[in-house]
């Protein structure tokens, strides 16, 4: 089977994604300053398949247009082009759980609770003391709830370094459920 090239809508003659998860530029031609000539010369320029960066386990690439960087999630292009426009409120889910398996058929339109339950089944969730932004331990977090009623939610908060809403969060089972 051959890898199916499409256009990036706003894109038109400079990129294009891939059922593979891909995406390349164009060969195309840029205006660059040039001190030797006086001004603008135009320059060509060979499309490449681009080499994406990973940031929380997701492959981005940087797209130009004008002169302007734009900055794009791999699954997001590959779901818009090849499983349709996202509808208003829904995520782009990847039914394996793996952030950088940006096949089409790995992908699925659904809520933001979906995609969470999802990393629950997946093993992929981040939460506790595992997070890198995590300020509570389990300990804190079994001090906060013994204290309910005892002491006053924005007086645990304050001593807890967090805000009030997620005391009461925790208090009310919300959050740090696992706990």
């Amino acid at each position: 089977m051959s890898e199916n090239w499409r256009t990036i809508p706003g894109f038109e003659g400079l990129y294009e994604v891939s059922d593979l998860g891909r995406v390349r530029s164009l060969d195309h031609v840029v205006l660059r300053n040039s001190p030797y000539h006086g001004g603008l010369i135009p320059t060509r320029r060979k499309g490449r398949v681009l080499k994406p960066c990973v940031t929380d386990g997701y492959e981005f690439v940087n797209i130009y247009r004008d002169g302007e960087m734009h900055r794009f999630a791999v699954h997001i292009l590959v779901a818009a082009e090849f499983i349709g426009p996202r509808p208003e409120g829904l995520v782009v889910r990847h039914l394996d759980g793996v952030k950088r398996h940006n096949l089409p058929g790995n992908f699925c339109y659904g809520t933001p609770k979906e995609n969470s339950e999802d990393s629950v089944k997946h093993g992929t969730l981040s939460h506790s003391e595992g997070h890198h932004k995590a300020k509570l331990t389990r300990e804190d977090v079994a001090k906060i709830r013994a204290a309910r009623g005892a002491e006053r939610q924005i007086d645990l908060a304050e001593r807890f370094g967090v805000c009030q809403t997620v005391v009461s969060s925790i208090q009310l089972g919300k959050i740090w459920r696992h706990v």
